[in-house]
């Protein structure tokens, strides 16, 4: 079970997630490099978006 997943805005769909923040994380970035979007990172009730240019920001 993934504890943290990768939310695609574009699409509006839900990625394959990962066991760890910094798993989850570098594939969120690497896939944000890939297609120049915004891809977000949850967990439980956080949001951490993905900026291509600065990593990832927690969001309101």
């Amino acid at each position: 079970m993934n504890k943290y997943n990768i939310y695609d805005i574009q699409s509006g769909k839900w990625l394959a997630g990962r066991a760890t923040f910094k798993g989850a994380t570098h594939r969120a970035q690497k896939l944000a490099n890939m297609t120049g979007t915004k891809k977000l990172v949850t967990h439980r009730d956080q949001r951490y978006e993905v900026n291509p240019n600065r990593g990832f920001e927690k969001t309101a």
